[in-house]
């Protein structure tokens, strides 16, 4: 009789680790794939002009029938945009877009992480696709404004000429020139508007620190990337000299073109015709 009571002690303990094993592990399933395939159509970092006051997202849904309201989730977004709590689809379309609000206090030329998310019940979570429901971009709103007009000379890489817009930032005060030889590789560079030696003229990056070497956004063959060099200063004379030329009104810009696999030598090119807005 003692050896069953043993028994059944021990039955029952081994009862309870399995029960309590189980409580522990208990299974949960993962999240159901939604039926309404709501996703963000783009993921474009949003760079907003000196005037702007919004700036418009765009949401895709797999099946447009029936209106559908959809919730917008707040992940981080800066205390100067105001985002809508949701979205309506209307009856038949696939696309549905909102717009958020920025406040004009926004410092000017400051990057901002934005974040924003769908609901999981109303994604795909399992389907393989280009847009996903999390749009997650840098947001930053710009004071440049254009205030003159030239002519890129180019006479060493690609010997062609081509028209381009001078740009200025009052709060960073620094000259930019968009797409200066390919469209998304800009330009900067500081200047005191004096010419000859005694001016102030040097390329920087995009926050106004002195540089150097930039990518030109032109490809050479294998070799990639075709970079340039800035040689020289405002002090050089002849082919050394760097900056502007008031009798001419003429920017020189002396530089060494460089891929991966070397040099193309030095060579200077010119940004002529210059007309000043303001």
């Amino acid at each position: 009789m003692k050896l069953n009571k043993i028994f059944l002690m021990a039955a029952a303990l081994l009862a309870a680790v399995f029960a309590s094993c189980s409580d522990d592990d208990s299974y949960s399933p993962g999240a159901q794939a939604g039926s309404y395939d709501v996703s963000f159509a783009s993921q474009a970092n949003q760079v907003l002009g000196k005037t702007a006051t919004e700036f418009t997202i765009t949401l895709h849904r797999g099946n447009g029938s029936g209106e559908l309201t959809v919730p917008i989730e707040k992940v981080t977004v800066p205390e100067y945009c105001t985002v809508p709590e949701k979205v309506t689809f209307a009856n038949g379309n696939t696309l549905a877009t909102f717009k958020v609000a920025v406040a004009s206090t926004i410092p000017f030329n400051t990057e901002y992480d934005f974040e924003i998310r769908i609901p999981e019940t109303y994604t795909h979570p399992y389907k393989a696709q280009t847009m996903y429901p999390i749009y997650r971009v840098k947001l930053t709103k710009e004071d440049y404004t254009e205030v003159g007009t030239a002519v890129l000379n180019d006479v060493f890489y690609a010997e062609a000429k081509s028209n381009i817009k001078i740009e200025y930032s009052p709060s960073l005060e620094l000259y930019r020139i968009p797409n200066m030889f390919a469209t998304g590789y800009p330009f900067f560079f500081k200047w005191d508007k004096q010419s000859g030696s005694k001016q102030t003229f040097y390329f920087t990056d995009a926050t106004g620190e002195k540089g150097t070497k930039f990518e030109t956004g032109l490809k050479y063959k294998t070799h990639g990337m075709v970079s340039v060099t800035a040689y020289s200063t405002p002090a050089g004379t002849g082919d050394d000299f760097m900056g502007y030329n008031a009798d001419e009104n003429k920017f020189y810009l002396p530089f060494e073109w460089t891929v991966s696999a070397g040099s193309f030598g030095n060579g200077t090119i010119y940004i002529e015709d210059i007309k000043f807005t303001h």
